[in-house]
Formats: structure tokens, sequence, C-alpha cells
């Protein structure tokens, strides 16, 4: 076996264990940005339930970037009466987009976090998410990307400059 074939499954069996745990119904319901996660919904909201709440997310997420906006996030408390139930959440604001709304019921019971705590630490997640996906668009950063993918690919660097010398080499009289 090759070294790549090698670092491959070994980069394989390092994921196992993170995929083996997660819930598939965890992953869709998810916020993630530029690869990293910002907040997980759980509860319906506003008509949708929390899969389209990711997906609505998302798309503003999108939205606030192609405005290129600076990164300035606001939170907004919220409450909403609906279906006989008072939900109290806090909403992530930017400029005149409301990006998303974490609700109290979002909260994983376990962390024991109030609102305003978990909201704060999503807003950070947030802006260092949008940051990040800025900054994966800046040239330097893609030509070092390039750069990096094509010496992950393992061709020695004799291969790719003595080859066409050796072919000059042999054209030559």
């Amino acid at each position: 076996m090759r070294l790549r074939d090698v670092l491959l499954v070994l980069l394989c069996l390092l994921h196992l264990p993170a995929i083996a745990a997660g819930n598939p119904a965890d992953i869709d319901t998810q916020l993630t940005w530029a690869q990293r996660p910002i907040a997980h919904f759980r509860v319906p909201y506003n008509g949708a339930d929390a899969v389209e709440r990711v997906a609505r997310a998302r798309a503003r997420l999108a939205e606030f970037e192609a405005r290129g906006l600076p990164i300035e996030i606001e939170e907004v408390a919220v409450s909403v009466t609906g279906d006989g139930v008072v939900r109290r959440g806090i909403a992530l604001r930017a400029q005149d987009i409301v990006l998303f709304t974490l609700l109290a019921d979002d909260l994983d019971p376990a962390d024991r976090h109030s609102l305003a705590l978990a909201t704060a630490s999503v807003r950070t997640q947030l802006i260092e998410a949008l940051a990040a996906s800025g900054a994966q668009r800046q040239p330097e950063v893609l030509l070092r990307g390039v750069l990096q993918a094509a010496a992950a690919l393992g061709v020695p660097r004799e291969k790719w400059y003595a080859a066409p010398a050796r072919d000059s080499a042999r054209t030559m009289p």
C-alpha cells in the first residue's frame, strides 16, 4: 500500500468514533457555518421545525455574506406565544437581517446554561465562523490551499521537474 492510501485509511478511522456517536437527527438540526458548529435547534419556532430553522438560518447567513456587511451581531430578546405556549428566546441580528433565534427550549438541559450565557457563546461562535468564511475567500488563502492540495497528492518534486527535462533530452539529437 502506498503512503497516501495508508493516510486515507487512518483519516477514515479517526472519524469513526464521531460518526458512531452522532445521531443523524442531530446533524440535521445542527447549524454549522464554515465547518464550525454554531447552534443546535431542538424545537419548532415560527412555523418551522428544527430542520427548517437550520435551512432558514443558512439562507440568511448566505444573504448576509453576499451583501458584504460588517460582522456586527446584535442580540434582541423575543417572546412568542403560540399553541398556548410562551417561548422566550434571543434573536441574533446583523444590520437589518435576523439571522436566527435561539430559544430557551433549544438549550441542552444537561449543560444548565442560562439563555443569555448560551446566546453569548453562540454569538461568539457565529462571529468566528463568519470571519473564517470570509478569510477562506481571500486569494492568498485559496492559493495556499491549492499548493497544499498539490503537495498532499504525494507526487515527488523530482517527478514534476525531471519529467519535462527527460522528455526534452529524448527529443534532442
